[in-house]
């Protein structure tokens, strides 16, 4: 007891840094996200703790004159420092909601505990270089390593980092799924023996002056730390420019572009993405009025865990502007590399060094982006915007447009308002105005007008443009949380990926226990699919589709809830309850969420009226599905099919001479079925540098116009297939093909 008394008295303050610890983590329990013993609370607590056990290495130095004292009381008060969050983070998850104690004891053990010997290291080394200025020597040094991670962000193409003070960083929120890997368990370990090495040999230095000399400690650091700096790409720490282009060697040149391809993408796929950037740039250099001066940069990766591991997102692509570079997907070519594109061209009239709207409001960087890419799961923006607004989905504008308020909501409803807002201003008062308002985000000095004023002229546009009344499409839309409102996200996504991967390896049993219990912590929507398809796995058919029903209206007013209803009715349909499955479809078809389950369900139904082809069509493999669909189309065309044809055709690797032979017939386009189909057909046509056919099939589709939101997409649609079969082949001639 007596000890304990000396330890939190005296000249060391160790009182004040555990009440600090005590506060800082009693209001992390209160925010969302770091309220669980998770990541987020570790990554904070380290940052945290490197400070605080620096700061008290630094008083305890000159309080103490034995190096033996020195040791002990660091020590165990780097076991105080450690013990308290936990017992406070884990408390609240009894008291609350517990996601898992195993998940946060493995991210605190390799985040947070090695952050109290980094900090009293670097203490000890600021001590070394001057003990007058001992205080500004250890937070240059704190500051010094955080700025590693802005370099590595400015100059390299990476979005996740690895750094002492604060373990990891995966680089975006889009990716829920992170746990404490091979890469992250040796990062730390080397970090943990490093400076645990400089703490051990330079505290014995300090106290007991031998033939290693300050100096030459603090040379052994410096050199070890470079090299460690030159060596993190090798390790998979960091990825420079020249490790990326090493990993995506196909490099291809065109006029606007040098685009860096995975080597194992196929030839066809390369040529018709380097033809997207050009058409993209075009359209891009219209919209904004501006002619870039150097060449982009474009990385294409072949598959999402490979952009994950070499750039450090997942799920979303990514540009960075002010370094005119885009990282994408190459399945993602025609969704959002126009948008990555216009990040691009945004940053030519951007703020700072970043070259983003100011002071990086991301309702303007992101709406800047939409604007010049206003296209949204086939749907225009401003339709899509009027569907929001009409069914209940409303936004504050002035609220959206300041500091960070847009991950305030579903990101798909702030993009959405923040793009069509970014273009109604652009096209009602001009680009030249909006480039301004980008660097200076003054609606008064720039438009002389305020938001609230420039709201209820964008409102009273969207009103007029769309009249849209669809609940059921505005809840498949807009119907989601964001992150920071969800439960456990983090484990939750871990446990997802886990009990995903058993089902795809057929052993359904270990997935049914992981859905089960995730679902015991939380009504998750993909768990609610898994558990239900692996017990249809099992044998236990009824009990899925039992299962299904008494979930779904728990789904009610959100996306999930027509995806799950679009399920139960395959099950419906495989188990031959054909009532059931009948009125499923067709609610889904009344209901139209989006346009893929509407043509879906619509072709269902019509399996479902020849009753001899819908039990083999869902129970089928691809092939057995191609064969099937192919004969509903021998009398007449199903125009639902078509796009389902053309999925199933390039997955199969068919021929596409074969594939072009199944429309031999008249194609007519009457209604928005087969002008759905016939924009589909051209863009697969397209994807086949089939530019002539591509254009007339586009132009045909364009025959339908009683959908003024589809007719945006349509003609767009031809004026591209147009602009391909006027260029394409010129072009693909003047790129620097391998």
């Amino acid at each position: 007891m007596t000890g304990i008394k000396k330890i939190i008295s005296g000249r060391n303050y160790l009182l004040i840094y555990l009440f600090l610890v005590i506060i800082f983590n009693t209001i992390l329990i209160n925010f969302p996200l770091t309220n669980v013993f998770g990541f987020e609370f570790s990554a904070l607590n380290s940052v945290l703790l490197v400070i605080l056990s620096g700061l008290y290495t630094l008083s305890l130095l000159q309080s103490e004159k034995q190096y033996k004292s020195f040791l002990n009381k660091s020590l165990i008060s780097f076991c105080y420092f450690l013990i308290i969050p936990v017992v406070i983070s884990i408390t609240n998850d009894l008291l609350t909601i517990s996601c898992s104690i195993l998940d946060g004891v493995l991210f605190y053990s390799f985040i947070t505990i090695p952050s109290v010997v980094i900090g009293s290291a670097l203490a000890l080394l600021s001590v070394f270089v001057s003990n007058k200025f001992r205080f500004l020597i250890f937070f240059s040094l704190f500051f010094f390593i955080l700025a590693i991670t802005f370099f590595e962000f400015y100059y390299n193409p990476q979005i996740y980092f690895y750094n002492p003070v604060y373990a990891y960083f995966p680089g975006t929120i889009y990716d829920e799924a992170i746990k404490v890997d091979t890469k992250l368990m040796i990062y730390r370990s080397l970090n943990f023996l490093f400076f645990g090495m400089i703490y051990f040999v330079a505290s014995l230095v300090f106290y007991k002056p031998t033939i290693v000399t300050k100096k030459l400690v603090i040379y052994i650091v410096l050199l070890i730390s470079t090299l460690f700096l030159y060596l993190s790409p090798d390790f998979g720490f960091s990825t420079t420019q020249n490790k990326l282009k090493k990993v995506l060697d196909n490099r291809v040149t065109t006029r606007h572009f040098d685009i860096y391809f995975s080597p194992d993408i196929d030839k066809d796929l390369v040529k018709i993405t380097s033809l997207h950037h050009e058409y993209y740039y075009q359209q891009l250099e219209k919209f904004y009025q501006l002619k870039p001066k150097e060449k982009y940069t474009s990385f294409i990766f072949k598959s999402a865990d490979q952009k994950k591991k070499f750039f450090g997102s997942e799920n979303a692509d990514v540009a960075k502007p002010w370094l005119g570079e885009t990282f994408i997907v190459v399945d993602n070519y025609n969704t959002s590399l126009r948008h990555e594109v216009a990040h691009c061209f945004a940053g030519e009239f951007g703020w700072s060094i970043f070259k983003v709207a100011k002071n990086f409001n991301p309702a303007l960087i992101e709406g800047a982006a939409v604007a010049g890419s206003p296209e949204y799961d086939l749907n225009d923006v401003h339709y899509m915007a009027s569907l929001a607004y009409n069914n209940g989905y409303k936004v504050n504008l002035n609220y959206l447009f300041k500091t960070f308020n847009f991950f305030g909501q579903a990101s798909g409803l702030s993009y959405i308002y923040a793009g069509s807002f970014c273009k109604y201003l652009i096209d009602t008062y001009g680009i030249t105005k909006f480039k301004q308002f980008y660097s200076t985000i003054d609606f008064q000095e720039v438009y002389n007008k305020n938001i609230n004023v420039l709201s209820k002229e964008y409102y009273s546009f969207i009103l007029s443009a769309y009249q849209v009344k669809n609940q059921d499409q505005a809840d498949y839309y807009f119907g989601r949380k964001p992150i920071i409102y969800k439960t456990c996200p983090r484990y939750v996504a871990e446990r997802l990926r886990e009990a995903w991967e058993y089902y795809n390896e057929e052993d359904y049993d270990t997935a049914l226990r992981l859905y089960k219990k995730i679902l015991e912590l939380t009504n998750n929507y993909s768990a609610v699919i898994g558990y239900a398809n692996s017990l249809y796995k099992t044998g236990r058919e009824n009990e899925a589709i039992n299962f299904l029903h008494s979930r779904l209206n728990s789904f009610k007013n959100s996306s999930y809830y027509y995806i799950i209803e679009f399920r139960l009715a395959d099950l419906c349909a495989e188990q031959q309850v054909t009532v059931c499955a009948d009125t499923l479809y067709k609610n889904l078809i009344l209901e139209n969420p989006n346009r893929t389950l509407y043509y879906l369900s619509n072709l269902r139904e019509s399996l479902l009226a020849g009753d001899s082809l819908i039990l083999p069509y869902l129970k089928g493999n691809d092939f057995d599905k191609y064969l099937i669909l192919t004969s509903l189309n021998k009398e007449r065309y199903n125009y639902f099919s078509f796009p389902v044809m053309a999925d199933l055709a390039q997955s199969l690797g068919e021929s596409y001479d074969l594939f072009l032979n199944l429309f031999n017939k008249t194609l007519v386009v009457s209604n928005y079925s087969s002008a759905f189909a016939l924009f589909r057909l051209s863009g697969y046509m397209l994807a086949h540098l089939d530019f002539y056919r591509a254009r007339k099939i586009a132009a045909l589709s364009t025959r339908y116009n009683t959908d003024n939101n589809f007719n945006v997409i349509l003609n767009e649609n031809y004026y591209k297939a147009e602009w391909f079969y006027e260029n394409g082949n010129k072009l693909l001639s003047s790129f620097n093909l391998k």
